[in-house]
């Protein structure tokens, strides 16, 4: 089974995944005070949930045998787009998050 999505948005995920798992790794080495989630990554995980919902409903509508193939383009357009912001977002919150352990 494949997933009729172009190549730059596994990239996109793929680069996303690396980011959550190097923010993940950056924690162990953060003063303690500061281990949660800051609010940019709080921001970061709604726009990939909303990433995830988008994309799966592209990929339901564009394989279903209902007519709604006029609507699939809207669900990947919101899809990418919150990708986008959700990577964003990330970098943004490993930025604060690495100044943090270099003490600044």
């Amino acid at each position: 089974m494949s997933f009729d999505l172009s190549m730059n948005i596994w990239i996109y995920m793929i680069w996303m995944l690396f980011l959550d798992l190097l923010s993940n790794y950056m924690r162990k080495f953060q003063n303690p005070a500061y281990t949660g989630a800051n609010k940019w990554g709080k921001y970061k995980l709604a726009c990939q949930v909303s990433t995830l919902l988008n994309l799966a409903i592209y990929i339901f509508l564009s394989k279903t045998m209902l007519d709604f193939h006029d609507y699939d383009s809207i669900f990947l357009f919101l899809g990418v787009k919150s990708l986008i912001v959700a990577l964003f977002l990330a970098t943004i919150s490993i930025t604060i998050r690495f100044n943090q352990i270099r003490g600044n």
